[in-house]
């Protein structure tokens, strides 16, 4: 490889490194509304922006001081990356039942907690980089294909159309990006030049995610949050909002509202004396959720103690009984929160 060549891939590598960076700032500390999936995306690109940063350092001063600490740090951040995609792409897209981030976060520490505690980097550099580093790359790829499988399942359910295709463009080449520079890593196994590339493809899948974000109104706002902006003239205090929190969980909670399928947004704003735009702002940003999706979880949990409970009962006047419309909406819903169709829990618990 040429010096000029080499120069170049530094410099870019390293400003692909400094954009990752301050993206990963921008959205863990300056985005408003905060939300919880600004804050997994957060830690997703500061723990890329440090992964190939590694890559750099090691590549280009493999004598330097830093590589201590930027190894292990480095190799840490391949057992986070792929599980950070996975809480992402749940959280953004919505997904039923909501991950529990502190128990993937925890799985994914595991490895290198071990490695700190029964192989210390000082003394054990080729256990890192030999088996930590394969264990890291397993971590990354699992987490992808669940991540992957996830977008397929919510782009391809009719219940979800109310997510917008810019959200699916975004979500789908954040994953690419994911999915490319874990290749290059494992591709270096074979070919050393290929290494230093993951910095690279660092640098120009920024570019490209900004490129996605700002190619439509539509999709900038919501994915750094400016949805908030409609919002302005009804802003709510945490108080009220705390408040308001409880009344729509008690209303929910009551089976006379959610099992009447013409009970809407607009009935429960009118309980609650507010705008029916103040209450769906609520349910999205307090409860991560929408009011199709509070509701239809409420009926899911009384459709499985009835299929449970009555045998004699069909399935659709289950699915009618607990205020579902039709059919198709009930099975829908129903797998959508229970991982699995009626038939199917029917025939699983009867066993």
């Amino acid at each position: 490889m040429t010096e000029i060549a080499e120069t170049a891939q530094f410099i870019f590598g390293s400003i692909g490194v400094i954009n990752c960076f301050v993206l990963a700032l921008y959205f863990g500390l300056f985005i408003k509304p905060r939300l919880k999936e600004h804050i997994i995306l957060s830690m997703l690109l500061l723990v890329l922006s440090i992964r190939v940063l590694k890559t750099i350092v090691y590549y280009f001063y493999p004598d330097s001081f830093l590589i201590p600490i930027l190894l292990p740090l480095g190799i840490t951040s391949s057992y986070l990356i792929g599980s950070l995609t996975f809480l992402y792409t749940a959280y953004f897209l919505k997904w039923k039942p909501v991950p529990k981030v502190y128990l993937h976060l925890l799985i994914s520490f595991v490895p290198s907690v071990f490695l700190i505690t029964f192989f210390p980097f000082e003394f054990n550099k080729n256990v890192w980089l030999t088996y930590g580093l394969s264990i890291g790359f397993l971590f990354w790829a699992v987490y992808l294909i669940k991540s992957l499988w996830l977008y397929r399942n919510v782009k391809y359910n009719a219940s979800n159309n109310r997510i917008k295709k810019q959200d699916f463009n975004w979500i789908f080449t954040l994953q690419i990006m994911v999915a490319i520079i874990l290749i290059a890593y494992l591709l270096s196994f074979y070919f050393n030049s290929v290494y230093i590339y993951s910095s690279v493809i660092l640098g120009l899948s920024i570019y490209v995610l900004l490129i996605v974000i700002l190619k439509s109104k539509k999709g900038k706002n919501s994915i750094f949050g400016q949805q908030i902006l409609k919002y302005n003239r009804s802003k709510i205090s945490i108080d009220d909002s705390v408040a308001i929190k409880k009344s729509i969980e008690t209303i929910i909670a009551k089976p006379e509202v959610f099992t009447n399928n013409k009970y809407r947004l607009e009935h429960l704003a009118k309980e609650l004396k507010i705008p029916t735009a103040k209450a769906s702002q609520l349910i999205n940003e307090t409860m991560n959720s929408n009011f199709n999706d509070l509701m239809n979880q409420k009926r899911v949990t009384l459709a499985k103690t009835l299929i449970l409970e009555n045998d004699i009962y069909t399935l659709e006047h289950i699915g009618n009984k607990v205020g579902f419309a039709s059919k198709s909406t009930f099975y829908s819903a129903f797998k959508k929160f229970a991982g699995m169709t009626p038939n199917k829990f029917r025939k699983t618990h009867q066993e």
